[in-house]
């Protein structure tokens, strides 16, 4: 099994049914004579081989798929295809249809990503991409509905002066509540400090399903960080996870161990780090107070939407065999 879905590189993401998918950049010439193509799989978590090397597109694609609820998005070079949990193609769209130039190539710099409580997707870059030396690439952040694969809308998330500073990659997460948190490698003035080295910023917005919020400015996630070049620092290609109430974002680069960073960076290049930090629009994990009322023959469950995103179980015996109530939602909280 491990054969079948093991090529030359891929990135695994993991579904609302349980399941698995592996994303693929396949270079063996198994699924196209052409090779460096991109394939998927699907696997269950004791291994078994649900649906196997499916073709998604004949280019190669660098670490852009997303499980969203009730399926996943695979990104590849300037098209997104939508899929169901078990592997079928519920259509694709440009990423243009955003209205934005984000990079057509496989996609170092940018990202997709989803929550599988949530049907959005979210693309965060630079645009227009050119390069990472180029002026006025601001990172923007752009949303799809997977249900109608529709472009919902799009906003900037870097602040600063677009004249003055450079944006390199950019990477995102997002949770339950479509809360999400943008980190990109940025330089913010290079014209007052043109020998300033890349520094991680990060900035959290919310989506409500038609508009986007910001929650932040952009800030510096890092104690090690030196927007001004006088610290030797470096710190860039980030990645970030969430959750409702922590966001954990990682990078590599030159710091220095003891959090001393007007002190200069004196770990190894390339060294991988990361900090966590508060949410600032935390919700607790704490399940909910339920509230049970009789409607005729039925009996009703509700709880707070406050309380955040929960998953109603049921079973036949108290003492085990749980599984999901279809469909989620049951009901909608009050």
């Amino acid at each position: 099994s491990a054969q079948e879905v093991s090529r030359t590189g891929g990135t695994v993401a993991g579904l609302d049914n349980g399941n698995f998918v592996v994303v693929i950049h396949d270079k063996t010439g198994y699924s196209d004579p052409a090779g460096n193509v991109t394939t998927f799989a699907i696997v269950t978590p004791s291994g078994s081989i649900v649906k196997t090397n499916t073709l998604v597109d004949p280019r190669d694609i660098w670490d852009n798929v997303a499980a969203y609820k009730g399926g996943f998005v695979v990104r590849c070079h300037d098209t997104l295809y939508f899929y169901n949990n078990a592997g079928d193609l519920q259509g694709s769209t440009p990423q243009a249809s955003s209205g934005l130039t984000f990079g057509t190539g496989r996609n170092d710099a940018s990202r997709v990503a989803s929550d599988i409580r949530s049907y959005y997707v979210y693309l965060a870059g630079r645009t227009p991409e050119v390069s990472e030396n180029n002026p006025g690439e601001a990172v923007w952040v752009a949303i799809w509905d997977s249900r109608t694969r529709a472009f919902v809308t799009a906003a900037q998330v870097s602040d600063g002066s677009p004249a003055n500073e450079r944006n390199n990659r950019v990477n995102l997460a997002v949770d339950a509540l479509d809360r999400f948190c943008v980190a990109y490698a940025n330089k913010a003035d290079i014209v007052n400090f043109p020998t300033a080295s890349w520094q991680v910023a990060a900035r959290v917005m919310a989506f409500d399903g038609a508009k986007i919020t910001y929650l932040t400015h952009s800030f510096y996630p890092f104690v090690n960080s030196d927007p001004t070049g006088v610290a030797t620092v470096l710190t860039e290609k980030p990645s970030v996870a969430m959750t409702t109430s922590k966001i954990c974002i990682a990078a590599n680069g030159i710091v220095n161990n003891l959090n001393h960073p007007a002190d200069g960076g004196n770990t190894a290049a390339q060294t991988t780090f990361y900090t966590v930090i508060s949410h600032p629009a935390p919700v607790s994990s704490t399940p909910p107070t339920i509230t049970a009322t009789k409607s005729g023959n039925n009996l009703i469950l509700s709880w707070a939407a406050s309380a955040g995103s929960f998953t109603l179980q049921s079973s036949a015996v108290v003492t085990g065999g749980w599984a999901n109530v279809v469909p989620q939602p049951p009901i909608v909280p009050v």
